[in-house]
């Protein structure tokens, strides 16, 4: 009676802690691990900005036993790099141009998928400046951010209008463009499709022009990884681009949430309506690479080395790693 009774007691232990482990869902428990992931302004940015909202980024993750600690840095991408060179964050969403500079430096990280394959940029004109197109540039003063992806746009109008680079006055103004350009001391700015809007908005002004004229001048902005994380987890990384794919099937299925989904307090959504409005299909939201991106990252990649950003232009198939989506893609089929 005895050992009947020790062992029924060891059942009841044992179903006990078995119950406990799996709690109130009826699952076990699993070990969580944390993925941090980080981009710039407020939020995410493109199709991941949609992933997070949607909570694709939670969903995907759980099931590979991860969860996912977000951060924005407002210095953009020197700040991003930083990050990721000191191992403070795991994933980066931001554009090619300051990855390209990173990778070139000797960091060990890779491009997984990109966010966007169409990041828009423009010139916008004061209304009193005498500019209608971009052959009125000459004689002007024009803000030209140095050292960044807008300084390429410039010089690629400048060699596709055959301007005389020297006899544009270029301001590097940052911080303060709008001051500078509402106050009339910029004829122009060279700026992102967002920036314009802005300024259109609230100082006036024509779009003497832009990429979506010239989408192979447009840039892709990728979601890169620190290459030892992505070699310990690669499920994670698996699992941020089925968010990824899942995003950019919800934007197809419902613009008007995409576009309350890509919303901040900064660019409302009559706003974000507009910047998109040139392809509503979303279609450069697909977490896939093309060879019209590779070759738009590979301009990027030879600006940079013309302008001695980077010691030697970087070799793309290392940079960016398409493996992930491709066994992701599998899963598909």
């Amino acid at each position: 009676m005895k050992r009947i009774i020790f062992v029924s007691l060891t059942l009841l232990l044992a179903a006990g802690l078995i119950a406990g482990c799996k709690g109130r869902s009826g699952k076990a428990e699993k070990t969580v691990g944390t993925v941090r992931i980080a981009s710039f302004y407020n939020t995410l940015i493109e199709s991941s900005a949609i992933a997070k909202s949607q909570g694709f980024f939670e969903e995907e993750l759980e099931k590979v036993g991860f969860k996912p600690e977000y951060s924005t840095f407002a210095q953009a991408g020197p700040a991003l790099n930083e990050a990721l060179a000191v191992k403070a964050i795991d994933f980066g969403m931001y554009a090619d141009f300051p990855q390209l500079v990173l990778f070139d430096k000797g960091v060990n990280v890779r491009v997984i998928a990109p966010v966007t394959t169409a990041s828009h940029y423009g010139i916008i004109a004061g209304t009193n400046s005498g500019i209608k197109t971009p052959k009125d540039l000459e004689g002007k003063k024009v803000i030209v951010p140095k050292g960044t992806i807008l300084q390429k746009v410039f010089e690629d109008v400048v060699e596709e209008y055959g301007l005389d680079i020297n006899k544009i006055q270029q301001l590097n103004a940052v911080a303060d463009q709008l001051s500078v350009y509402s106050s009339g001391e910029a004829d122009a700015v060279v700026a992102t499709a967002f920036t314009m809007l802005v300024l259109q908005s609230q100082s006036g002004g024509e779009i003497v022009f832009s990429t979506l004229n010239k989408p192979e001048w447009s840039t892709v902005v990728t979601v890169v990884g620190r290459g030892e994380f992505l070699d310990q987890n690669p499920d994670v990384a698996k699992a941020l681009i089925r968010a990824l794919y899942r995003a950019y099937e919800y934007a197809q299925g419902n613009k008007e949430g995409a576009f309350q989904a890509l919303a901040t307090e900064l660019s409302p959504p009559p706003l974000i309506a507009e910047l998109y409005s040139f392809d509503t299909s979303f279609s450069y939201f697909k977490p896939e690479f093309t060879d019209a991106d590779i070759a738009k990252v590979d301009s990027v990649n030879t600006f940079l080395f013309e302008q001695k950003l980077i010691a030697q232009k970087v070799d793309l198939n290392k940079f960016i790693d398409r493996s992930y989506y491709e066994a992701v893609k599998a899963e598909f089929k």
